[in-house]
């Protein structure tokens, strides 16, 4: 019994303070925070929060395991989008591992820099007020609740696409991610949301091209988003396309980067052809230009902080 109880506490004691955490200090409204735990040793369930200086609750993600190759280093990964309306300031994240014999507690603080997202007006025509402004029925009610599960589907395992996006249609940029839109309707009635997208223009038939690996977890036609598909990549990331004309794709289909999925359109709240696309992080929108030369898992900003976070420590 004695040497049970003593082989559990040495290996507790090999274990505790095993896991090293490791984040930037600071990010930008509207981008993507990725937290590390490093080194893993053992099966750990990580949850990773974001809080504001009230102690409020902002942003709760899942971690994953990640297995990096080039040096053989198990680790635990998060990535956190960031709101783009959340104020510039200080704030705090935490990190929880649960495993089979211990559980971890960090603390780092974070500050949030701001996106300087500007503001514009919108005058919305007749389709849009009766959309927005009809009161939701059952059909409504069930769009919203499959669009928010393909959005928030978390799978712990699926590595389809880490590196950068495409864009997804050859258009202009009519309406930027992150920017507060204060809208006007033919009823009188007035409104403001924050664009949670980036907008490209183009003639109703474009081809729209999906921006990355990813397999399809949602495709089908919607009152307010019009046509609309939902691709995911990495675990809790996922890109979204609304407006379309028409779709080619159907939930469960694997992508390529580059294949089509559809082709641009008016459909559903539209003031006139273009696609809306967003990315996503843990549910939260951030902006997508940014990754259109950075990849969606930055293994050399993960390396880079592990290492410059051990020289401090002299390490």
């Amino acid at each position: 019994m004695r040497k049970l109880l003593f082989l559990t506490l040495l290996l507790i004691a090999l274990t505790i303070g095993a896991n090293e955490f490791y984040m930037n200090d600071s990010v930008v409204q509207g981008e993507v925070l990725t937290l590390v735990i490093s080194p893993v040793e053992e099966s750990l369930d990580y949850i990773f929060e974001l809080f504001d200086f009230k102690g409020s609750k902002i942003v709760t993600i899942s971690g994953f395991n990640y297995y990096y190759y080039e040096n053989m280093t198990s680790m635990v990964l998060g990535l956190m989008g960031i709101p783009s309306n959340l104020p510039p300031g200080e704030y705090k994240v935490k990190a929880t591992g649960r495993g089979l014999l211990n559980t971890y507690f960090f603390e780092r603080p974070l500050y949030i820099e701001s996106g300087e997202y500007p503001t514009s007006e919108l005058i919305a025509n007749e389709k849009m007020d009766s959309i927005i402004n009809t009161p939701l029925d059952d059909e409504r009610i069930e769009q919203s609740k499959r669009l928010w599960d393909a959005i928030s589907t978390f799978s712990p395992y699926i590595l389809h696409e880490d590196g950068p996006l495409i864009k997804p249609v050859k258009g202009r940029h009519s309406s930027p991610f992150g920017y507060t839109r204060f809208t006007k309707f033919p009823s009188g009635r007035d409104s403001s949301s924050v664009h949670k997208g980036e907008d490209l223009a183009a003639d109703i038939g474009t081809p729209v091209l999906s921006d990355g690996r990813g397999r399809v977890l949602l495709s089908e036609s919607r009152v307010v988003t019009g046509n609309t598909v939902v691709v995911e990549h990495l675990p809790g990331v996922v890109s979204i396309y609304y407006h379309m004309d028409s779709l080619v794709v159907e939930r469960g289909d694997y992508l390529e980067k580059g294949d089509k999925i559809g082709e641009v359109g008016s459909t559903g709240y539209s003031t006139g052809p273009h696609l809306h696309w967003e990315l996503r992080f843990g549910t939260v929108p951030v902006n997508p230009m940014v990754y259109l030369s950075k990849p969606l898992l930055d293994k050399s900003l993960i390396m880079t902080m592990i290492s410059e976070a051990n020289n401090k420590k002299g390490g």
